[in-house]
């Protein structure tokens, strides 16, 4: 999570801009920030990354839902746990 939170960042400093919701991993890809970007978390669950954001030009949040309790980073900082 913390690679592809670094991936994000990168992202943002080059675009000044979070990628979209719905393309986010194929952004990180065909721009270079991450190749490739994981499918599956350290779990083996397929879509176990989850990314969300209200406003992509100032936040985001990446979880992780299959640990336990859920691992959370917002805008670079890992929240929880």
């Amino acid at each position: 999570m913390r690679n592809i939170a670094t991936a994000l960042e990168l992202y943002n400093a080059d675009k000044d801009t979070y990628p979209a919701v719905t393309t986010w991993n194929t952004d990180l890809q065909t721009g270079g920030y991450m190749n490739p970007v994981p499918t599956k978390d350290p779990w083996g669950v397929a879509g176990g990354y989850a990314y969300t954001s209200t406003d992509v030009t100032t936040t985001y949040t990446l979880t992780c839902a299959s640990a336990n309790p859920d691992v959370i980073i917002t805008n670079g900082q890992m929240t929880s746990p």
